[in-house]
């Protein structure tokens, strides 16, 4: 867990300097031998995520290559710790003999401005009045967003329907992305409206200076309506065996040249994971080979989310099983309702009585009571989304194994995977992409289902 609390986000806590180009390349690697050694102790930390807390600032490394450009060994990076002002750091860098310059280095954002909505809070603990997006300092959002805010991602959530005219989501969706399984329109808005518009919030809600902002705010919005909360709306057709199941193989048909995550906003009657369903199963498994990334929900009756409603095992599908932990002001303890086991992926901050996201009562209507695995799950669907938004090469069982090397950062006795962190899972899959080729165009050919 990360607080930034009291920590001003101005400071990327990184000085870069400069050396006189008659300073020996020896005197250079020896001033970043003595940071590395604690010589200097106003300098400390790591850089670019190097083993070493000083290094040269093109390269990230100690050792000099004979074909760097004039002058490129002359710069060099290095961490400054938390409680430090890096401005100070640098001003005291300035007055060593050879350093011709020394400054902070500014925090890289996307061009777009980093969202600065009203409820996002300033930090991970507990605010009421009013309620704050804890959530997203536990997770390390803000970190996330200096290289991402989730554009170029199909982020579809498959859910119980939709308030279309919330100020946080109106403008947020492609309209070509609406659907009703229920009757084939494209009118997600049947029904009770609450669970859908708090998901489709915390996965993306709009970066406007208003309300909330989602883990996402720039991922495109595909909203899918399988599920009617209430006596409304039409019966489902006859031959519709699963509405959920053909509500996720709708998404993977939908033509698009972005990367898809689908949120699966449904759990069973008692409480298991939806998974418990043969035919779900078939469509997660179809939606993977696809290339998509499904997140399901672990189910909130604190049962193993490993087998079903029949107490048989569930087969790996390839789905990220998502788990709830609740709000303490220091650990990430599991929610005593959320369901765990060995099928799950990782855990995300479920907290029915703090969580803030959109309402569904008027345009401006915002709740903070959306939790559950259901809102655990939203959350690390946005996270996904800004993963994938860096790397549109990655794989399923790449993110599979990024969630699995997180720190786990969770207070549980049973297994519920591993802690989602933005920050971390962003850049792994930069790392990643370092390595491969850039992804061919993933079109799908198939019709509209």
């Amino acid at each position: 867990m990360v607080s930034f609390a009291g920590i001003d986000r101005r400071d990327s806590k990184v000085v870069e300097i400069e050396f006189a180009p008659e300073v020996p390349r020896e005197d250079i690697v020896a001033f970043i031998q003595a940071v590395n050694d604690g010589e200097l102790g106003f300098l400390t930390g790591r850089v670019d995520d190097g083993d070493i807390r000083a290094a040269f600032a093109f390269g990230g490394a100690t050792e000099l290559v004979d074909d760097l450009q004039p002058r490129r060994d002359r710069f060099v990076a290095v961490r400054v710790p938390l409680d430090r002002s890096s401005d100070e750091v640098a001003h005291q860098l300035r007055t060593r003999p050879g350093v011709v310059a020394a400054a902070r280095r500014p925090m890289f954002i996307p061009a777009s401005a980093l969202p600065a909505d009203p409820y996002i809070g300033p930090d991970d603990q507990k605010h009421e009045n009013p309620p704050t997006q804890w959530y997203l300092y536990r997770c390390d959002a803000l970190s996330a967003w200096e290289q991402t805010l989730g554009g170029g991602v199909v982020v579809a959530d498959v859910d119980w329907g939709f308030y279309l005219e919330h100020e946080d989501l109106a403008g947020r969706y492609a309209a070509d992305g609406l659907h009703n399984v229920l009757d084939g329109s494209d009118d997600v808005s049947m029904g009770n409206l609450t669970h859908g518009t708090g998901a489709a919030g915390m996965i993306g809600a709009s970066a406007n200076g208003a309300g909330i902002a989602g883990f996402a705010p720039e991922c495109t919005l595909w909203l899918v309506q399988a599920g009617i909360v209430g006596n409304d709306g039409p019966e489902p057709p006859s031959g519709l065996v699963n509405p959920w199941a053909t509500g996720i193989d709708w998404v993977v048909s939908r033509p698009s040249e972005m990367r898809k995550v689908i949120n699966v906003e449904i759990q069973s009657g008692m409480l298991y994971s939806v998974e418990t369903s043969v035919v779900v199963q078939g469509a997660v498994r179809r939606a993977v080979a696809a290339d998509v990334f499904v997140c399901i929900p672990a189910g909130n009756g604190n049962v193993s989310a490993d087998i079903g409603e029949d107490g048989q095992a569930i087969p790996d599908t390839g789905s990220i099983v998502v788990a709830a932990t609740g709000y303490d002001d220091l650990v990430n303890a599991r929610a005593l309702f959320s369901n765990y086991g060995y099928r799950v992926s990782v855990a995300a901050p479920g907290e029915p009585d703090l969580d803030v996201t959109c309402g569904s009562a008027s345009k401006t209507d915002y709740t903070r009571r959306y939790g559950g695995t259901s809102g655990a799950s939203a959350k690390a669907a946005g996270a996904i989304a800004l993963t994938v938004s860096v790397n549109d090469a990655l794989t399923n069982a790449d993110l599979i194994k990024i969630l699995g090397s997180l720190k786990p950062n969770v207070s549980s006795q049973l297994p519920i995977g591993n802690f989602v962190n933005c920050e971390e899972m962003v850049g792994a899959a930069v790392r990643l992409k370092k390595q491969r080729p850039p992804r061919a165009s993933i079109a799908s050919d198939e019709s509209d289902g």
